[in-house]
């Protein structure tokens, strides 16, 4: 046991390139490469856990989506006491204090009817349900999900609303009518997903969408695995229950309501062009707003932790054939 104390002893204190400069260098460079792939990691932590990631999850609306959504269909009941114009002035006026893809949408559809958008006042966001505010000589207006504003819709509808993200509006607790949504994939979304199932690793989709929706944009991209309808407790309550079962877990997100998600991941990345909240919870950046820099990073940072531990064995091999015989001859 002394002799193998004073052979460890020895090489500790002979070789302290490869933790003194091989390390940090192999990091800086990793990091750097990652960088030049649009891929921002806050630090060397989260590029050596993205090396171990066995799933990835990932958020709808703009992480596979291009979240460039356009009202295709619009509902209110036959008893209606507002005309439709009241329903996008309205519904503008909520969601002009949000910033969401949807709200945008909303908001760009009733600029251009050129509406006079009335001014909204004490507005008030539930995460993942919708929002609601004020507006003078009207009452509450909500606008979200068909559940926070109390409304069921008929089910003899056209078929766009099975695939569509749908938007209800109230007042004071009352359904005055919806919108249908529709978004599209963005162009390198299905090879991303490809590239990622290729590696073997699991992809699931979480979305606080509707499962109809989830199940189309799943079936478009071939991943077998897709939950709807999840708050943003839910999704990182899934994300903690595959972590329970052994898997490294990567997040992928850009909303408010996936702050949560990404903070309970191993490792997680937002959108460049998502909210505020998604990027400073998460562990890295995608630049360019592609899921396809994510399997960059997973393989720029698997690549980097084989040269690190390929570089440290070799210069510790190399240490210990030359000063192990003498440690032992003093022991």
């Amino acid at each position: 046991m002394s002799s193998l104390i004073h052979a460890v002893s020895v090489l500790v204190i002979a070789c302290p390139c490869a933790l003194g400069l091989a390390t940090p260098a192999a990091i800086m460079v990793g990091l750097g490469k990652a960088v030049n792939a649009g891929v921002w990691f806050k630090d060397a932590a989260a590029m050596e856990e993205t090396a171990h990631v066995d799933t990835v999850v990932l958020d709808k609306t703009g992480t596979l989506t291009k979240g460039e959504l356009e009202i295709s269909a619009l509902w209110q009941p036959q008893s209606a006491v507002y005309s439709e114009d009241d329903l996008y002035r309205f519904a503008a006026a909520v969601e002009r204090q949000a910033n969401h893809p949807i709200a945008k949408a909303i908001v760009q559809a009733a600029e251009q009817k050129m509406l006079e958008i009335p001014t909204a006042l004490f507005s008030k966001m539930e995460v993942g349900q919708g929002i609601q505010a004020e507006l003078e000589q009207v009452g509450t207006i909500k606008v979200g999900k068909p559940d926070y504003c109390g409304l069921i819709l008929p089910k003899n509808l056209e078929d766009i609303w099975q695939i569509a993200s749908i938007v209800a509006v109230s007042i004071n607790d009352k359904p005055i009518g919806a919108f249908a949504l529709t978004d599209t994939l963005k162009n390198d979304s299905l090879h991303a997903i490809q590239r990622l199932q290729q590696q073997n690793i699991d992809v699931v989709i979480m979305s606080g969408d509707q499962q109809s929706v989830v199940d189309y944009i799943a079936k478009q991209l071939g991943i077998n695995k897709a939950f709807g309808g999840l708050s943003p407790r839910d999704k990182a309550e899934q994300i903690q229950k595959l972590k329970a079962q052994g898997h490294i877990v990567a997040m992928v997100g850009d909303g408010i309501n996936d702050a949560p998600a990404l903070a309970t991941a191993n490792v997680s990345f937002a959108m460049k062009s998502g909210s505020d909240i998604a990027e400073q919870t998460a562990s890295a950046t995608l630049m360019q707003h592609s899921v396809n820099q994510l399997v960059d990073a997973l393989f720029y940072c698997n690549s980097n932790l084989e040269k690190y531990q390929t570089k440290s064995l070799f210069c510790f091999d190399l240490q210990y054939s030359r000063h192990t015989p003498c440690s032992f001859r003093f022991s």
